[in-house]
Order: structure tokens, then sequence, then C-alpha cells
């Protein structure tokens, strides 16, 4: 459940090529809980020239939502900023029927490439309905060239300072650093333009290992950017079937800068009058093995017990350990079957 007692009011990105029932329910879940608005993948554009369109999904909620399309760096080789515009407009087209009121623009331009970048924003602007607001991302790189860059701002509504990005932490691969997105975010407020932040909800896979991200670190960036009133948004929405991002309450919390407290709960359902279910729900912690121990206070008698969905005990009765895999963030699973010696609920 969502705590009542935050407001949770922050915008997300649902990055989906194809949307499934998971991802609907999560966009669900999003707007009944009061957050912001969703900006969804609405297309791509790729080294190759292909053109990936992606059909807007039926809950889209109209006047709450905008459209991301993400242009690969070669086509800027390829096509005039002109004729750029043009392709993205109409991967824009059906999106705006569907309720989109705005078009995000996901080119991370080389540096020497900037111009490039605003000229395409100003051809986007005269192809686009009167009403229709426009974005940018862009790179902490960018904000390194102030007439260039203070160009590409005064060319949008507002740009997309995204701080999350493969990087070498510790030695190791990350995808978020405190110092570098602070000091990223300082630099970008000189520009004296609307902004908003977008921060990691997420982690990815390096070569089988897990990039570094501290959600310690971005609930502190999320609150640095409260304190300076700049918005933040979170990449991505995580859903059921995603084991990479985070859960909504989680990712709300972080968001809102509260501090990251990841938890299991966990509930025994009964079966019939003397066997009963165990079963955990996620918050906060992303797909892995963990051991946990179990404290049996009042359980009654337990005389049979077997693991699920991959779990396993300790071999004790009942268990003092359960070595589980965790569900999804934000989903439930059943970890342990147990059987009494009459009708005691555990």
């Amino acid at each position: 459940m969502i705590s009542s007692a935050v407001v949770y009011a922050s915008d997300c990105y649902v990055w989906q090529r194809e949307h499934n029932p998971f991802v609907g329910r999560a966009v669900t879940a999003f707007h009944r809980a009061g957050c912001g608005r969703l900006f969804y993948l609405a297309g791509e554009i790729e080294n190759s020239g292909r053109i990936i369109r992606v059909s807007p999904p039926e809950y889209l909620v109209r006047g709450e939502s905008g459209a991301v399309v993400r242009i690969h760096v070669m086509e800027m080789r390829r096509s005039s900023p002109q004729k750029l515009a043009e392709k993205v407009s109409g991967i824009y087209a059906a999106w705006r029927d569907a309720g989109c009121d705005e078009l995000q623009i996901d080119l991370d331009a080389p540096e020497k490439r900037i111009d490039y970048y605003t000229q395409l924003m100003r051809a986007l602007r005269k192809l686009l309905p009167d009403g229709t607001r426009l974005s940018a991302t862009v790179l902490p790189c960018h904000t390194g060239h102030f007439r260039a860059f203070s160009l590409l701002a005064r060319s949008v509504d507002y740009f997309v300072l995204q701080v999350h990005y493969l990087q070498t932490k510790g030695g190791k691969n990350a995808i978020f650093d405190f110092d570098t997105a602070c000091c990223s975010i300082v630099k970008a407020q000189k520009f004296c333009s609307p902004f908003k932040v977008a921060l990691p909800l997420y982690t990815m896979k390096i070569r089988g290992e897990t990039a570094v991200c501290d959600w310690q670190e971005v609930s502190a960036c999320a609150g640095f950017c409260r304190i300076k009133r700049i918005p933040v948004v979170g990449f991505r929405l995580g859903n059921g079937s995603d084991p990479d991002s985070l859960d909504l309450k989680t990712a709300q919390d972080i968001l809102n800068g509260l501090p990251y407290r990841p938890r299991l709960d966990v509930k025994v359902c009964r079966e019939n009058n003397n066997t009963y279910t165990l079963y955990v729900t996620n918050y906060g912690h992303l797909c892995r093995r963990m051991t946990v121990n179990c404290s049996w206070k009042n359980s009654g008698v337990i005389t049979d017990c077997d693991t699920l969905n991959g779990s396993r005990s300790n071999g004790s009765l009942p268990p003092s350990q359960l070595d589980i895999e965790l569900p999804h963030p934000g989903c439930s699973l059943p970890v342990l079957w147990m059987k009494t010696s009459g009708d005691v609920p555990p």
C-alpha cells in the first residue's frame, strides 16, 4: 500500500517497447497513488536508420502523459535537422492523437554537436501543434559549453539533466555518483532555464556483474533537488515483470528524498484447517538470493514443512533460516508450506 503520509508526485519514465499487463498495472497504480506525469518511449531511430515505432497503450492517461523519441547519434550524419524533425514528428503523431501533450527528445549528442541538437528542436517547434510542450534530455558534459548550451536550453520549454549513466566508481561499474550529480545540477542552474533532474530507479548487468547504485545517495540527491526547488523524474517505472527496477513505493520515497528503507513483509495464509503457506513481499530489494532468520513466536506445533519457489531451509523444524530467491520488487511469492498438529495458526 502507498502511505498517505507522504505526497507522491514525481514523474517517471515508462521505457518498454512492448506493453504487457504488468506494465498496465504499474501505470494504473502510479496514477492511483497520485504521482506525477509518465513519459513513454514512443519510438527510436537506430544507428542503422531503422525507425522503431511503439504504439500508445490503451491505459495512457490524457493530459498526464508525454512521448519520448530516442535518437541514436549516427542519425545526425544521415539527416539534416529539418529532415530528422519530420521523422520525429511522424512518430509523435499517434501519441499526440492518443492524448500526449508533450514531446521529449532523447539524443545523446556529442559535445561538439550541441548546435545540431538546437537546430533540431527549433525545427520541431515549427512542426508541432500549438500547446505542445517540447523538452530535451541532456548530459552533464553538455553544460560545459556555455554559449551552445544556452541556445539549446532556450529552444525548449525545459531540459532534463540526466545524471545517471554508466561510469566507474571505486574500480566498479556504476550508474550514479552523488558528488558528480550535484556538481552538474549546480552548473545547470547557472543557465537560468527550467529543467528537471532524471534520477535512476534501476540497475543493469555489465558482463554478468550488477552495476553499483547506492540508493541512499540517489535519495540524498533528490533531497538536494527539493531544497533547490528542482523537480525530479525517475528512470524507470518498475513493474512486476522487471527484476531490475524498484517498486513504486520505494521509488517514490527515493524521489521524495526520503531514506531508503528496503524491507520484506511476510504473511501466513491458511490453506485448510492445519496447513498454511508463508508469503514474502519485497519492497526495495532488487532480485537476488537472500538468507533470512526466522522467528516462530506463538507458532503452535509445526509438524511438517516444505520450501517453495526455489527457497531452501536449514533443515530444522520449524526452519530457523530460509534462503530465498526474492520476488520482483513490489511482488509476493510463496516460499514455505507448513503443516500443524491441529487447527493452530502459526
